[in-house]
């Protein structure tokens, strides 16, 4: 007489631990992702809704002295933020995982600190050039 172990049907296997805490992360980074993704292009279609508005809306000249204006705040926000703003998320990480409260606090009066300084200094330098641009560079 032979003995013979069962047979194990995979999909009946009991699934260990550690891949159910897996799957669960997995889950939960795509949940995150997808939310990201529906943010931004809700982001992207509230823009170009304004954006068609405006273009309705406004003069050609009008228009032309907004586009204007706007790349060169978005310009002023480009260089106030020093690229600061794509770091912080990493370092922000990085030290609440170590739990080095100093740093992380730290990190982030830095980071205000210096967008608030640079960002009120290239508006004092707009505010002061007000007449110059709107005299030399708009009445073209």
């Amino acid at each position: 007489m032979t003995v013979t172990s069962p047979t194990i049907d995979p999909a009946e296997a009991i699934t260990p631990p550690s891949e159910i805490t897996a799957n669960h992360e997995v889950t939960k980074q795509i949940r995150g992702s997808s939310l990201l993704v529906l943010g931004r292009l809700s982001s992207l279609a509230t823009n170009l809704v304004v954006q068609v508005l405006l273009v309705r809306t406004l003069t050609k000249d009008d228009f032309g002295t907004f586009s204007y204006v706007l790349s060169l705040v978005t310009t002023g926000a480009t260089l106030c933020t020093f690229g600061l703003d794509r770091g912080l998320s990493r370092f922000l990480a990085m030290y609440e995982e170590r739990g080095d409260r100093a740093k992380f606090w730290g990190t982030i009066v830095l980071q205000t600190a210096t967008i608030a300084g640079v960002g009120l200094a290239f508006t004092a330098v707009a505010v002061g050039l007000r007449s110059w641009v709107g005299g030399t560079l708009l009445d073209d």
